[in-house]
């Protein structure tokens, strides 16, 4: 079975650590990109094409949603975890 291949992107390296020590136990999950900010992480989607992205999407250097335009055009790699995760952002924020 071929695996799942992930790419972690988080300026924080505790969140990257807890995500890395989740997905280990999980067999059929390979990360294959751990990035510390949105411009590497951005190079190794493009160069790497995961299937499943991990990603911070409040990091320096890559302001809200504004790295969603520079993301390459990957069939395989779906938003809709991280659209689900933006909109419960969204509403936790909420007054």
């Amino acid at each position: 079975m071929e695996k799942i291949r992930i790419a972690i992107i988080d300026d924080e390296t505790p969140a990257r650590e807890l995500i890395k020590h989740y997905l280990k136990e999980v067999d059929s999950i390979e990360v294959i990109a751990e990035c510390a900010d949105g411009f590497s992480g951005l190079k190794s989607i493009s160069a790497m094409k995961p299937d499943l992205v991990f990603l911070d999407i409040q990091m320096p250097g890559l302001p809200e949603l504004n790295w969603l335009r520079f993301l390459p055009r990957n069939p395989r790699l779906s938003l809709q975890q991280l659209m689900t995760s933006l909109l419960s952002e969204l509403l936790s924020s909420m007054p």
